[in-house]
Formats: structure tokens, sequence, C-alpha cells
């Protein structure tokens, strides 16, 4: 969703990366993942999230959450705030963005 990493550079934006495996958290184990891991892009400049890669259990649908963040304009600290019913693959939003 949104840019990937080679798109942000070759536009000059200044960007952070966040990635993790997260095979090992509880939403990776409980469901047995083989594959569990994230990249997002944020903007240094203002926090805004240029763009999301999911991999893993329900990436389908949980990618749909920094879809509508980045359509409604949230920053990534909004996510990081955002409360998500638990244990749900959103859940783990908070902690990637």
């Amino acid at each position: 969703m949104g840019l990937t990493e080679r798109q942000a550079k070759e536009q000059g934006l200044d960007y952070k990366v966040n990635t993790h495996d997260a095979r090992q958290w509880f939403n990776g184990r409980r469901h047995r993942a083989p594959a569990y891991a994230y990249k997002v892009l944020v903007s240094k400049t203002d926090g805004s999230i240029l763009g999301a890669h999911l991999v893993g259990p329900q990436a389908e649908e949980t990618i749909n959450v920094f879809a509508v963040a980045m359509k409604a304009g949230m920053k990534a600290r909004d996510l990081k705030s955002f409360l998500f019913s638990y244990p749900t693959m959103a859940s783990d939003v908070s902690y990637m963005a």
C-alpha cells in the first residue's frame, strides 16, 4: 500500500523505515505463522505514512487499516495511540506505525 522504499528514494523524500520480523509476537505465535513481517515508511518531515507492506496471517485485512489511515491523512502517531481490539491482527498495527 502506498510507496515502496525505492519510490520514496526516487522522489527524494525524507523518511524512516519501521521494519521487523514479527513471527514471535503473540499474533504470529498464535497463528503459527511461518512468515509475519512488516515495513512501514514514515515521513520524517510530518509523520505521515508513506507506505506499508505486510506479509503474514490476515495481511490482506490488516493492510486495510493502513489504507484507511493513509486516505484519511492520519499520522503514524495517530495509529500508535489508537486502541485496537485485542487479540486481533489489527492490534499489532500500533506497533508497526
